[in-house]
């Protein structure tokens, strides 16, 4: 297999002559030269077929470059795309910001709909070297919208939404433009058309299709729509209260990496909530996710006093083990055996202060009662 992307990479390398990379910047790429645009699409195709042959850490970054770069000059606008990330990354060249912005034009001037979603975030947000021009954004994005790109007609949604900007907003048009992107594919754009409803922006409040919305978000693994839909059975927002199927959601979004959803399944756990009580399993996802999340941080208090709870329930292992090296929990109490990890710097220094304290009470108790 390594022999024939070698052949084929040879081949390419001494296919059609091209001029030297000075001539070729100043190039005009002839793109109704139809012979040399499908040369430039075989390119990228066997480019294509190359990567999905190796490992992620075998692929020869140069090669690819400079194959990309030969595709993207013979008219290949998924080739100029995509020579716009290897500029801005540094992969198999060196980075170069205007060769980056240079190509992205390129591609959405002859028509790439994702490339024109870009040049309107980039107008939009004022990135990849462009000024912020909000009419600009609304040109590219309704480019990229007529061919039928979900991101193009979700960002239009989400730009007549915005509250910073009075002017442009019109609900009704953010309803209908995220409805389009929902209806072709958008996951995020099906959860928000969900919010739309629970909430009634640009359309009548219908609980129901929300719900349902919201389901399909879930199925199309929206890490969003699981919160949502959890918070709903969790309180019994407008669903009937059920606690299993809150938990379930929330682990699923959790299992996604979902830092939000990882600290309601710890809290869950933390109660029983839902689910049997783990306070291993709670303490675990707080000391996960508290170096991100500020409600966690603010409970590391609390797992002091639920590992308090995790040392009587074991009753071998002393504080000075707890506090400063991962240790093995036996606890029949929660049916297995949990490796505690206590080796974040903040929540040993937490610990370090509440055993002082408790250190420091038995020492006064002590000698209260030997004094007597």
């Amino acid at each position: 297999m390594k022999q024939f992307f070698k052949k084929l990479y040879d081949v390419m390398l001494n296919g059609p002559s091209l001029k030297s990379k000075d001539e070729e910047e100043k190039t005009v790429i002839d793109y109704t030269d139809t012979a040399k645009t499908a040369e430039g699409k075989a390119i990228w195709r066997q480019l294509e077929q190359y990567k999905k042959s190796v490992d992620k850490d075998e692929i020869d970054h140069q090669m690819v470059f400079e194959q990309t770069r030969k595709a993207a000059l013979l008219g290949c606008t998924d080739a100029q795309l995509m020579l716009n990330f290897y500029y801005s990354l540094g992969k198999g060249t060196p980075k170069n910001p205007a060769e980056s912005k240079r190509w992205l034009l390129e591609a959405a001037n002859h028509g790439h709909a994702h490339a024109q979603s870009l040049v309107g975030d980039g107008c939009r947000i004022g990135i990849y070297g462009m000024k912020r021009d909000r009419q600009e954004a609304y040109r590219w994005y309704h480019l990229s919208a007529r061919q039928d790109y979900a991101d193009a007609w979700f960002k239009l949604s989400e730009m007549h939404s915005d509250y910073k900007y009075p002017e442009e907003r019109d609900e009704r048009k953010s309803f209908e433009y995220c409805k389009k992107a929902a209806e072709l594919g958008s996951s995020y754009a099906v959860y928000k058309l969900a919010e739309k409803y629970r909430y009634g922006k640009g359309t009548d409040t219908d609980i129901n299709r929300a719900v349902e919305c919201y389901m399909q978000a879930v199925e199309m693994n929206n890490d969003y729509a699981m919160r949502a839909l959890a918070y709903m059975y969790k309180k019994g927002d407008n669903l009937e209260q059920n606690l299993e199927e809150a938990f379930r959601l929330y682990k699923l979004a959790a299992d996604q990496g979902d830092i939000q959803a990882k600290y309601e399944v710890a809290e869950m756990y933390r109660r029983g909530e839902g689910t049997k009580k783990d306070v291993f399993a709670a303490e675990e996802l707080y000391v996960e996710i508290s170096p991100n999340h500020e409600q966690a941080k603010k409970l590391m208090v609390d797992i002091i006093f639920l590992m308090d709870e995790a040392i009587q329930a074991d009753g071998q292992n002393t504080r000075d083990e707890y506090m400063w090296a991962p240790v093995t929990v036996s606890a029949e109490k929660w049916g297995r055996e949990v490796t505690v990890k206590l080796n974040y710097p903040e929540y040993k220094k937490r610990m370090a202060e509440a055993f002082e304290k408790y250190e420091q009470q038995e020492k006064e108790a002590q000698e209260k009662k030997t004094g007597q």
